[in-house]
């Protein structure tokens, strides 16, 4: 029997740079750990009771949230164990949850048979950012006051970007402001998304940013609140998945963006499939492409090797370039990290790679 990859991917590296922090899966099990820079100490940060995913750290790196099988868990490093993060209203299939201070985050999930994005507090309070009847909405991502993600339309399946105001009383909720006990909280949990849920599309606040009508998107990553890019999908005859990159630019304010294909990538249905030997357990997480300010590093499946190889796509020059490093499967860099590509092999299970790019 192949023996499985032993996968490696940076998530974030401290203010000081001291500590890098990593996502490690040996065996079809996940976790997460640290390594000091200075002395090389390796630690284990997650239990191996959690199979953590969408990691997400606060702020301050003083703790990170991850989401196991469908509950949210928050893990400070200076305790043994995670806690559960209980949100008042049910939620359900959370995912794309990131931290906008030590005490609130946002993130996308289901509620009453739709998805929108949601505020929520550590203590389980929960205020809608955006959610209706009208539309489903994923992959948020917040510049300054304002949250951008997809909304797929219930109506005809189209997809866009639209971008919603965080309101004064979301501003005085992120500065806790408002006080409210266990009671009162529930009870406006329940209030504040049912009235989002049913009010009227004339009461609907997304704007429209970029329609791409039947094209499927994901993964959409703002660098600024005038530029963004993200991924459209198509499943090929062979099964392989064929992802185009996107950006999105704003040209005129209050008007649609300009969409400009970069280039495109395919993934074989292998790395998603969870009974395959070279299965990502995040999917495609990991495999996101990383954006910079001077281009993009991504990674395309070349058949004849049947390995996953480096890019960097210049900006500038509007063209991509192959990176030669001699692994069996290679993982784009995270942001922060542009010039480090990580990798695992499925050749030593255990050993991973960290290469210097030249890009």
């Amino acid at each position: 029997m192949a023996k499985s990859p032993v996968y490696f991917y940076p998530l974030k590296e401290d203010q000081a740079g001291q500590k890098l922090f990593f996502m490690h899966q040996i065996e079809g099990v996940l976790q997460v750990s640290s390594c000091d820079r200075g002395t090389g100490t390796i630690e284990r940060l997650s239990s191996s009771l959690d199979m953590p995913t969408n990691v997400s750290f606060l702020p301050d790196n003083s703790a990170f949230s991850f989401i196991d099988h469908g509950s949210i868990k928050l893990k400070r490093l200076n305790y043994r164990s995670a806690s559960r993060i209980e949100p008042d209203i049910p939620l359900y299939t959370p995912s794309s949850l990131y931290w906008l201070n030590s005490d609130w985050s946002y993130l996308s999930a289901g509620y009453a048979k739709r998805r929108g994005i949601f505020l929520l507090k550590e203590d389980g309070l929960v205020q809608p950012i955006l959610f209706n009847a009208a539309g489903d909405y994923s992959y948020p991502h917040c510049v300054g006051g304002t949250v951008f993600c997809i909304r797929r339309d219930v109506k005809n399946g189209n997809y866009a970007v639209v971008s919603a105001q965080l309101t004064a009383f979301d501003q005085r909720l992120l500065k806790n402001d408002i006080d409210l006990s266990s009671e009162q909280r529930i009870t406006f949990s329940q209030k504040q998304a049912a009235q989002a849920l049913y009010a009227s599309e004339s009461q609907t606040h997304d704007l429209l940013i970029a329609d791409f009508g039947t094209t499927p998107v994901v993964f959409l990553s703002m660098v600024s609140c005038h530029k963004g890019y993200l991924l459209g999908h198509t499943v090929l005859d062979n099964q392989d998945v064929r992802f185009d990159c996107y950006q999105i630019t704003e040209r005129e304010p209050y008007q649609p963006w300009q969409i400009a294909k970069l280039f495109d990538f395919c993934i074989p249905m292998k790395f998603f499939a969870v009974d395959s030997a070279d299965c990502l357990c995040e999917a495609l997480i990991p495999l996101q492409p990383c954006y910079t300010a001077c281009g993009i590093y991504y990674v395309d499946y070349d058949q004849g090797s049947g390995r996953l190889k480096p890019f960097f796509y210049d900006c500038a020059q509007t063209e991509s370039v192959s990176i030669d490093i001699p692994l069996h499967h290679c993982l784009p860099p995270r942001m922060g990290w542009e010039q480090l590509i990580f990798g695992g092999s499925s050749m030593n299970e255990s050993t991973s790679f960290v290469f210097r790019s030249p890009y």
